[in-house]
């Protein structure tokens, strides 16, 4: 009898354990849909990521840095993202999630966006990355590959203050669309729009005026 007792607690604490292991893999899981790696660079050194071998995320830091990436590997195409920390207040700890879209924030693709400077712009990139870490003086460089559909693009980030994307100055270089920016955010390129408002009025005015002229010559030789 108190061998099977014995048995009966052996068995019951295996459970526990096994539970326990259990509750926290489910804890540290990616959400459903995303892929997840963690990492740890030293200062002045590069590591490469590369999700479902289409989705390449390259980092670069002159301090010391950990974190996790999350990325909706399964959703997202081929993109290849770099960020150059270039100066920093102190080691760092950061935290990335690539999404192919963030509905709350209007970016849906194909979606129009108003930027804080009025101009129009379109959401078609697929890849909008925030960014979150420990240090609030910073100094860093995005860059993304250039396309055919982005390579008029320019770099935007969302404020959360003021609830607006605002644009970023953007270059071309070696093959990448590269900002610089002192802060981290929620991050995407938006394709410009141009506004053919003023372009319409002129036309219908200048249409207008002929009309006139027209029939002034009419009129006359009448």
């Amino acid at each position: 009898m108190k061998k099977k007792n014995i048995l009966l607690i052996m068995v019951l604490t295996s459970i526990s354990i096994l539970s326990m292991f259990s509750m926290i893999n489910l804890s540290s899981a990616a959400p459903l849909g995303f892929e997840q790696q963690t990492f740890q660079i030293e200062a002045q050194n590069q590591n490469s990521f590369q999700f479902q071998q289409q989705t390449r995320i390259n980092i670069t830091s002159e301090v010391d840095i950990e974190g996790t990436i999350l990325c909706e590997s399964l959703k997202i195409e081929n993109k290849d993202f770099v960020l150059e920390i270039t100066s920093a207040e102190g080691d760092m700890n950061l935290n990335m999630t690539c999404t192919e879209e963030q509905a709350e924030l209007g970016l849906l693709n194909g979606e129009r966006i108003t930027a804080r400077n009025r101009n129009r712009l379109r959401y078609q990139e697929g890849f909008c990355i925030c960014i979150d870490a420990n240090c609030s003086e910073i100094q860093a460089r995005l860059r993304i590959k250039a396309t055919e559909q982005n390579k008029d693009g320019t770099w935007a980030y969302y404020n959360e203050t003021s609830e607006e994307w605002i644009t970023s100055p953007t270059t071309v270089k070696d093959g990448y669309l590269e900002t610089i920016t002192d802060h981290f955010s929620y991050w995407t390129i938006f394709i410009s729009e141009q506004d053919f408002t003023i372009l319409y009025v002129g036309i219908g005015a200048t249409v207008i005026i002929l009309l006139g002229v027209i029939g002034f010559i009419y009129y006359k030789k009448r």
